[in-house]
């Protein structure tokens, strides 16, 4: 059973009752129903059928077959949970035209950007045998309200908890969005740190490997003068070893003259090993720079020795 207010056509406050109800009990989904309406002072009735829907849409009505029945169910029958044909009564008007003692028509039209058409309409006939029971049509009203009353108390406790859930989540997602941000920063400063390091390092490296670089020339010139002392050195000693022999010619001259002979054989036996350490002498007091040097000192020794030789002979003679 449904109750609807349809306000007048004719700009006048007043209005019209309808009363729905459906011809079966097991119909009640459907579009058989029969519908009485008074505007105060006369009935007026109209029996509905489901196959005859389609007759009583205009044919310039800017909806489908399926939109129209959508339109009817959920205005008659009240059928607005169903949000899919819900959403097909947007912007749609229903207002009633009374013929005094004729007629009672229920247009149903649909207003776009401030253009009205019409969809189409309900011819509900006087019928003066109809009854209008309106103690009942007030229960049934009532009724129906404390039933959308209690709908909609339900609807409200669980759109409640929709934004609690919806509030804790959003929370949570704050929560999650600052502890990645805090997390992100935390791995850029580790990374900076780390990088940082590593460029440290590599500058190390760097630095180290030139003073390396720079060290090897300095040992090799602090080696040289070791070396040309060592040359030296040697050379000294090895004059030295030339002059005895030649103290030890000339006091054989005085004694008898069979030492002539070994004389002789001592100075050959010298020259021969100046002659062999000549080279080496020449390498180790050389070096780098100082070749031609050990050559030429090597030279004149050997040069001193072949005199001192000669002289040793005819001293001899």
């Amino acid at each position: 059973m449904g109750l609807l207010r349809i306000p007048r056509q004719d700009n006048q406050e007043g209005f019209v009752l309808v009363h729905i109800v459906p011809l079966a009990q097991k119909a009640a989904a459907t579009l058989n129903v029969k519908i009485l309406a008074t505007e105060g002072g006369a009935p007026f009735a109209l029996t509905l059928k489901q196959n005859q829907v389609q007759k009583l849409k205009s044919k310039k009505a800017p909806c489908t077959d399926s939109e129209w029945e959508a339109i009817l169910e959920v205005i008659l029958l009240q059928q607005e949970s169903d949000l899919e044909k819900a959403a097909a009564t947007e912007g749609i008007e229903v207002e009633a035209a009374i013929e005094e003692d004729v007629a009672v028509e229920l247009v149903f039209k649909k207003s776009t950007s401030g253009i009205t058409q019409r969809l189409g309409s309900l011819r509900l006939l006087h019928d003066e045998d109809q009854e209008i029971e309106l103690f009942d049509w007030c229960g049934a009203s009532i009724q129906h309200s404390h039933s959308l009353t209690s709908t909609l108390k339900s609807a409200q406790v669980d759109l409640l908890k929709e934004q609690s859930k919806s509030q804790k989540l959003a929370e949570q997602l704050e929560d999650l969005l600052k502890a990645k941000g805090d997390h992100e920063h935390a791995l850029l400063e580790k990374f900076s740190l780390l990088l940082n390091e590593k460029k440290a390092k590599i500058r190390e490296l760097q630095a180290g490997g030139g003073e390396v670089e720079m060290e090897m020339p300095n040992r090799h010139k602090k080696e040289s003068p070791v070396e040309e002392n060592a040359g030296k050195s040697r050379r000294g000693k090895r004059k030295a070893e030339t002059v005895e022999p030649e103290e030890g010619e000339e006091m054989a001259v005085d004694d008898e003259g069979k030492e002539e002979g070994a004389t002789r054989d001592t100075s050959d036996e010298q020259e021969t090993e100046d002659e062999d350490e000549e080279p080496v002498a020449a390498r180790r007091g050389g070096g780098r720079g100082g070749g031609r040097g050990g050559k030429a000192e090597a030279e004149a020794e050997a040069m001193d020795e072949d005199g001192s030789a000669t002289e040793s002979e005819d001293d001899g003679l």
